[in-house]
């Protein structure tokens, strides 16, 4: 019969994951309240929760890909429209007619005045459909991670026939009719942002005098998300999608416990080291799984937590 610390190796290689600082801290209290002869049962108990936390952090691993892949997207299809905003008019007119009390509402107008153009940009269906696809993908991944991560529970699939099996299972697009509004949701928040960020800084600028063609340039450059240092448009992208597409997963995991008679979901925080609400959400846990707090949209962006079906 294995000791503990080969069926904690064992439970992990048979999860996939990597090896988390997480997983090493389970497998070391593993092995520290099993003793030095564990009976086979507890034996068994030590791989299967190491088996269930080499999956989740699989499961994490592979919904941060996701997100990177598919922000890379987004900001393509951003940046088609980008290239073709001209803000030229709008700060020209701002640094005409603007005086200091009424700074921040022209300074907000020409932003906004220069974003309209994204909406009747031709290109707007594609960035929508970038964004919608991101979203769609996401809920196909938590489907599947919702699977593989009861079957990790339970002992009843490995790890790659439950991803497999759960992304077949997925709702395609048209099954999902709410995808299109929610999409557009989204996109919105990241204008809304990205509006708010330059006109923060159009404020900055013309308060230093900065010159038309200085402001010009900086602010086509603020709009260029795939460029190589933090501008607005590019933060935007990367913390609104990441919160949509973590979002999106975890009401697939959901409405996986529901579709399956789960009665009940624990909140996983992830591995790095959880925000202090993450933290109370994940302590307070297991919750009826119709009212669990989803991550990212109870929490923030850039959010490590994840939910794992039943208690």
């Amino acid at each position: 019969m294995l000791p503990a610390r080969d069926a904690c190796a064992a439970g992990w290689a048979l999860s996939g994951g990597p090896l988390t600082p997480r997983i090493l801290a389970s497998a070391a209290a593993a092995v520290s309240a099993a003793g030095p002869a564990p009976s086979p049962a507890i034996l068994e108990t030590i791989l299967r929760e190491t088996r269930l936390e080499g999956t989740i952090a699989r499961s994490l691993r592979r919904r941060r890909r996701l997100i990177t892949t598919s922000t890379s997207q987004v900001t393509a299809a951003w940046d088609a429209i980008a290239r073709d905003l001209h803000p030229g008019p709008e700060i020209r007119s701002l640094l005409a007619s603007q005086t200091p009390p009424d700074l921040p509402d022209t300074a907000a107008a020409a932003a906004s005045g220069i974003l309209s153009g994204v909406y009747i940009h031709g290109r707007h269906a594609t960035l929508t459909a970038a964004v919608r696809d991101a979203l769609h993908a996401a809920i196909a991944e938590g489907t599947a991670s919702a699977l593989a991560l009861d079957a990790a529970r339970h002992g009843r699939l490995t790890p790659p026939a439950a991803w497999t099996a759960g992304r077949q299972n997925a709702p395609d697009q048209a099954g999902i009719p709410e995808l299109p509004l929610l999409a557009q949701e989204w996109l919105t928040r990241i204008l809304g942002a990205t509006g708010r960020q330059i006109t923060a800084m159009i404020i900055r600028a013309v308060t230093r005098g900065t010159s038309h063609g200085q402001l010009c340039a900086a602010v086509t450059s603020a709009l260029t998300a795939s460029g190589p240092g933090p501008a607005p448009a590019s933060r935007a992208i990367a913390a609104y999608l990441d919160q949509a597409m973590v979002t999106a997963a975890g009401h697939a995991a959901i409405a996986f416990c529901q579709a399956r008679g789960i009665a009940q979901a624990r909140y996983i925080a992830g591995d790095r080291k959880p925000c202090p609400a993450c933290q109370a959400w994940q302590d307070a846990s297991p919750y009826p799984a119709a009212r669990s707090p989803v991550p990212g949209a109870d929490t923030h962006p850039y959010c490590e937590c994840i939910l794992l079906p039943g208690t």
